[in-house]
């Protein structure tokens, strides 16, 4: 967040929330406003706001959810129409990438590493819940693999329910590939190990 006003700048926002309900039977929401700095009455020639807005949406009950994850429908159940479902998101999406080989960490979440070894890039996550971003950048082709360690055994990374769509791939304007995954974090399992192999077999 960034806001200039009269050339005075401000990095912290100041928002009003205010509640909503519609009927006593429905549960009250908030609604969000960003509110100007105190003082400021008017917007001037030249005064700005730049900011950057996460939006997540997920569903209030479990039977509007149909996806496979059966710890988050659970949750569902358990806390429905409930803030602690945002909650739950926003604190065990807290991820810490703990190594990484073959590669170099730009962001933590979305979890997105630029490639420096085309042939393996081996990321251990700590933490996380759900459906977790996992994009990989720098790639000279498309033909890779995601494998998922568990101790000496690994599994090949393919749960297509329609066929590919568990993964994205991209194409920039340095003619390199980019590859995004979602995989699957539970909070019952602290650490996972994944590994992103080219494939031997095909060229681009």
């Amino acid at each position: 967040y960034e806001a200039s006003f009269n050339s005075v700048k401000y990095h912290n926002p100041c928002i009003s929330l205010v509640g909503l309900r519609k009927s006593s039977n429905i549960r009250a929401n908030l609604r969000l406003a960003i509110s100007p700095e105190v003082g400021i009455e008017y917007f001037k020639s030249g005064d700005s706001v730049e900011f950057e807005v996460e939006l997540i949406t997920l569903p209030k009950q479990a039977e509007d959810y149909y996806g496979p994850n059966e710890e988050f429908r659970s949750h569902l159940v358990q806390y429905e129409d409930s803030w602690r479902t945002i909650h739950r998101e926003t604190i065990r999406n807290d991820i810490y990438p703990k190594l990484i080989t073959g590669g170099v960490l730009k962001s933590k979440y979305p979890l997105i590493v630029s490639v420096t070894n085309e042939f393996k890039v081996t990321v251990e996550i700590e933490g996380g819940v759900g459906a977790c971003p996992l994009r990989f950048e720098g790639l000279q082709t498309t033909k890779y693999y995601l494998y998922q360690i568990v101790g000496t055994a690994e599994q090949r990374f393919s749960p297509e329910v329609h066929g590919n769509d568990f993964w994205q791939t991209d194409f920039d304007t340095t003619k390199l590939f980019s590859l995004t995954f979602n995989i699957p974090l539970s909070e019952k399992v602290l650490h996972t190990t994944w590994e992103l192999r080219r494939s031997q077999t095909h060229h681009v």
